[in-house]
């Protein structure tokens, strides 16, 4: 599954992320890179979910009340899997985005990047 297999209203630009981020409502950010990806830097509200099995395993962590859910890749890989994911778990089409360049494009805006210690768990 390609980037393209997805709506292009789908994916959201790191402009309107950084609206989002500062709205009423803003939405619930998921990093699907994996942890060591997270550990290196990621956007300060997002929470790390990794691409696979970890992901059907943890959709509970997600929310189910109409609350938007933006997927925050590495660049642009396998994000359209893993909004496929959700789609097919019952999730909105309209409820579910995809940040356009992932994390990479995030951090060439120059836009806030959070480090975590890694305690070798």
């Amino acid at each position: 599954m390609t980037l393209s297999d997805i709506p292009a209203d789908a994916l959201i630009t790191v402009d309107e992320l950084q609206g989002m981020l500062v709205s009423q409502n803003p939405p619930f950010l998921v990093d699907i890179r994996a942890q060591g990806f997270w550990i290196d830097g990621h956007i300060p509200e997002a929470r790390n979910i990794p691409a696979g099995k970890q992901l059907d395993i943890r959709l509970e962590e997600m929310p189910d009340d109409g609350t938007l859910i933006v997927l925050v890749p590495r660049g642009e890989e396998r994000v359209a899997e893993v909004w496929q994911t959700l789609v097919d778990a019952g999730y909105e089409q309209d409820a579910v985005k995809a940040l356009a360049g992932g994390m990479d494009a995030w951090k060439e805006a120059g836009l806030p990047v959070q480090q975590e210690v890694d305690l070798g768990c």
